[in-house]
């Protein structure tokens, strides 16, 4: 990656805005297992209710401000892959197999 880059992208991997942003995302992704662990969990016990993903995200939205909760997840988790991107291809201070071990890691 041209030096620029790097630099553009070490510059956006330490806004603070974009910090705050990528730690939502691990919040987003805990709701969410956290739904779809519920999901199973009722259908265990016997719920009439679709059992994948869609179930949950439909069951989300029939809530109150439920569409606004699923834009916030879908926020959270595009800033939480935008952030292991930049992790995987601008690391800072690493050898060139602990860069490699990086992408191998983060990159998804």
């Amino acid at each position: 990656m041209p030096s620029s880059a790097r630099t553009a992208a070490r510059e956006v991997g330490a806004n603070p805005t974009f910090r705050v942003a990528a730690r939502a995302g691990y919040a987003a992704n805990g709701i969410l297992h956290l739904l779809i662990g519920g999901l199973v969990i009722a259908v265990g016990f016997g719920a009439k209710e679709d059992s994948d993903q869609t179930g949950a995200f439909r069951a989300l939205a029939a809530a109150p401000l439920g569409a606004a909760a699923l834009w916030a997840l879908a926020v959270g988790l595009v800033a939480l892959g935008a952030w292991h991107l930049l992790q995987a291809f601008a690391p800072r201070r690493l050898t060139l197999w602990s860069r490699i071990g990086r992408v191998v890691t983060e990159a998804p």
